[in-house]
Parts: C-alpha cells; structure tokens; sequence
C-alpha cells in the first residue's frame, strides 16, 4: 500500500505540473463538444499554422502564379522567335541549293547534248553496217548446211536485236535532247526567279532579326523572369519549411494535451475506483457505455495503479512472496 499512495502522489504532482504549464489554455471536450469554461491549450500554435497556411496560399496565387505565367509567355516568345528565324533560314538554304542545282544542269546540259548527238551518230553509223552483215548472212543460208543454217539463224537475229537497240537509242537521245532543249530555255526563268525569292527572303530574314525588342533581348528577359522564378522559388521552400516547423509544433502541443486530458481522467477514474474499494466491474458499470478513447484508457490505467496487487519486496521475503488484494487504503 505504500507503493500505491507513492505512485498516486507522484500522479497527482503530474497533473498538477501540466495544469499549471496549461493553465489559461485547457482545452477540455466531453461527449464531443468543447466545455465553455475550459482554455485552449493549441489555439496559438493552430492559429499560427492557419496564418502560415493562408500566406502560403496567397504567395501562390498572387507572387508564383503570375511570375510563372509570365516566364511561361516569355518563353513562348523566344521559342517562336527562334522557330520563325529558322523556318526563314532554312527556306534560305532551299533557294540556295535550288539555284546552285539550276545553274549547275543549265551548265551541264550543251555537254550532254553533244554525248547525246555522238552516241545518235554512232547508232547512225552501226545500223547499215549490221544490216549489211545481215544481207550477208541471209545469203549464205542458201548454200548452207542444216547445222550451218541454225547458227546463221541465230546470229541473224543478234543482228537484228543489235539494230533494234541502236534504233531504240537514236529514238531515246533524241527525245532526250529535245527535253534538254525545252529545259535549257525555260532554266534561266527558273534561275531568276528562284533568284528573287531569294532576295526577298534574306530581306525578310533581315527585318525579322531587325525587330525590336531583340531576339537576344527577349531571351535576357526570359533570363531575369527565371531568376525571378527561382528566388521566389526559394521564398516559397522557406515559408513551406516554417509551416512543416509550426505543423511539427501543433502536432506535438495536441499529443501535450492529449496527454493531459488523459491525466485529468485518470484521476477521475483513480477516485472513482477508490471510492468504491477497487470493485472495477462496478465501476465500469456506472460509466457511460460509449467511452471517450481518453477515458477508456485512463479507466485502464487507473485500474492497474490503484486495485492491481502490488508485492512488496519486504512484505514477500517475510510473507513467502503472497500478493496483498488491492482495494483497502
């Protein structure tokens, strides 16, 4: 027993010491709603966690928000800048190439016409000599053998092929000529042409580098937003920190108080069963059945403290280690 009234002093100076820390700040419920006339220990940090809470949404909406959207449409402007830069150079190396292409066939093509009128020459001149052959050979398959007049057969038909390829020839370099012809007339208009536009989109190019503000104006503009961007960035991690920090305080000041609610009941509870004499079952039965969680476990801890047997080293080693039944003061 005089362990008992030892741990209930020390309990008593528990709660006396969280009452005076939490004193002017109580926050107190029973059944769920909160009692008028207890303080609200939290109320400072919950406040602090709101304001914190409420600058960090502000910061949002109307510093980070805004800047981003700025920097998002500054970037655009760059990027569409530098897109219709490249479309205009990239048309300029087209024309470029286009022209060196035009100038090099309309350069190419007298040359290929000459090849062209030698090789037609060349057929010319094959022709009647393979006919000749023919005439020839058709001859000679009078007098021939049968054997003899097979091979003169084929070779006949060689013969034959052979004109019909020089004459396929003569017919193709000079169609082919013809089209050289009507292309070499109509390049130089080409030329010009594709010349003017070219001009046309170097000066195009000239005033679209020409425009103001700059394109390296632009891009130092997108440079000073995104410095911007970053140091506001930067703000918004610390003001995020100071919230964790005061959330981390709220947390710890509402497991305070839950501590100290707890308290207030276990000394509810401890008078309650010593006014009974330890009769637990009794006492359970006067309670409410629903139970707060706080009240339940002050309930158990109240029971084990003041009506759980407690053996006492001297009473055991006299006693033969018997246990004394708790519920006697």
């Amino acid at each position: 027993m005089q362990r008992k009234v030892i741990a209930l002093a020390v309990l008593a100076a528990t709660t006396l010491t969280f009452s005076d820390a939490f004193a002017q700040r109580r926050d107190g419920r029973r059944d769920g709603r909160r009692d008028g006339s207890d303080f609200r220990v939290c109320q400072p940090y919950q406040f602090e966690v709101r304001t914190l809470r409420t600058q960090l949404d502000n910061f949002e909406d109307e510093v980070m928000a805004p800047l981003m959207q700025r920097y998002d449409d500054q970037r655009r402007r760059v990027s569409q800048r530098i897109s219709e830069e490249n479309k205009i150079e990239g048309a300029i190396r087209d024309l470029n190439r286009d022209i060196t292409s035009s100038e090099r066939r309309l350069s190419s093509i007298p040359g290929l016409i000459i090849a062209n009128n030698n090789s037609i020459k060349s057929s010319q001149v094959k022709i009647p000599a393979l006919q000749a052959e023919i005439k020839s050979l058709e001859a000679e398959l009078n007098d021939a053998g049968w054997l003899r007049r097979q091979k003169l057969k084929i070779k006949i038909k060689g013969l034959k092929n052979d004109i019909e390829d020089e004459q396929k020839n003569i017919s193709r370099r000079t169609q082919d000529n013809a089209n050289m012809e009507q292309e070499r007339n109509n390049l130089p208009a080409r030329i010009s042409s594709l010349r003017g536009r070219l001009v046309q989109a170097e000066e195009n190019l000239t005033a679209h580098r020409n425009q103001i503000p700059s394109l390296q104006q632009l891009r130092d503009d997108e440079i000073q937003l995104r410095n911007q961007v970053d140091s506001q960035e930067e703000l918004r991690a610390s003001m995020r920190q100071e919230l964790a920090l005061e959330e981390i305080d709220l947390r710890e000041c509402m497991e305070i108080r839950e501590d100290a609610l707890t308290y207030r009941e276990l000394m509810k509870m401890a008078r309650r069963l010593r006014q009974a004499e330890c009769d637990v079952e009794l006492v359970r039965s006067r309670l409410p059945y629903n139970l707060r969680p706080i009240e339940r476990r002050a309930f158990e801890q109240a029971a084990k403290l003041v009506c759980d047997p407690i053996t006492d080293s001297d009473e055991g080693n006299n006693n033969g280690g018997g246990h004394h039944g708790g519920g006697h003061q």
